[in-house]
């Protein structure tokens, strides 16, 4: 209970004012409960008290990152290592955060270092394996992968990114069998499913890839690029009567680019001939 546990936490303060830790862990009781303000103003007066807390920097930085303050998360990454060298936390985390500010080579620099520290750390391997695949790096990939695998088999995140692998390898049907595990660990993972859709439909296998991308979008209603996806696959496939419905789903879910769906509608209505309506349609995206 979230409520009960920030409530202890103010108590806590309340007895004990000059008590950084209770702070802290307010602030992510804080994070958790989506209450942002309060968090940052938690994690600020625990430093307030206690400046050299790497613990409390590192938080901080997360709730910036995840707040879209690129910047500030970076100066607390940065202060948090210089406060403790060897926080293999606070390097994955850093590194995570310039790979997304599109420097790869100093994002590679700190995942390695995090696993220098901490060689069995899934999250600092998982984050590198991800940017080696979006630079092209597959083999490098995949071995940090195996290794991850071996130690923990049943981990979705990393089964799905070897699957991704494959995939870019053109290896559908052994990018297939490793979602089909990921499946059965967990069934209401909507990545999984989106996965598998475009796995299944790759081979051919067309009723199950829209079953797959069904779920996907069920599961996560407001997920744009699992709508496209599902959209793309039916309208390949010329399912016409379930692509329409997809895409009205697609408008209703996705309000904010439902521009992107009324394009494939324009098509679609081109393709039946009714060019009239086509044209009215893109207009009134022209001018919105």
């Amino acid at each position: 209970d979230l409520e009960a546990a920030a409530d202890a936490y103010r108590t806590a303060i309340e007895l004990h004012p000059e008590y950084p830790e209770a702070r802290n862990n307010l602030g992510t009781v804080y994070t958790d409960l989506g209450q942002y303000e309060s968090a940052r103003s938690s994690y600020e007066k625990a430093l307030e008290q206690r400046p050299h807390y790497a613990l409390a920097h590192l938080n901080l930085g997360n709730l910036e990152r995840n707040l879209g303050n690129a910047d500030k998360a970076e100066n607390c990454y940065r202060r948090a290592i210089e406060l403790n060298p060897e926080y293999a936390e606070a390097y994955n985390n850093l590194g995570n955060l310039l790979h997304l500010q599109g420097d790869p080579d100093a994002a590679k620099e700190h995942f390695a270092k995090a696993l220098e520290l901490r060689p069995n750390y899934p999250d600092a391997q998982l984050n590198f394996a991800r940017m080696l695949l979006t630079e092209g790096g597959i083999k490098a990939a995949t071995e940090i992968l195996s290794e991850l695998l071996s130690s923990d088999p049943n981990n979705v995140k990393a089964l799905n990114e070897m699957s991704g692998a494959y995939s870019e390898l053109a290896k559908h049907q052994e990018s297939l069998a490793i979602l089909q595990k990921s499946y059965r660990l967990e069934p209401d993972n909507a990545t999984t499913c989106n996965m598998m859709g475009s796995a299944c439909y790759a081979l051919g296998y067309v009723d199950e890839a829209i079953e797959c991308l069904k779920k996907a979008t069920a599961l996560e209603p407001a997920n744009l690029a699992f709508h496209q996806n599902f959209c793309g696959i039916l309208e390949q496939a010329h399912r016409r009567d379930e692509l329409v419905v997809a895409l009205q789903q697609g408008r209703e879910n996705c309000t904010d680019n439902a521009g992107l769906f009324d394009i494939v509608a324009a098509r679609l209505l081109i393709s039946d001939g009714d060019q009239a309506s086509a044209r009215t349609m893109l207009k009134s995206l022209s001018t919105d």
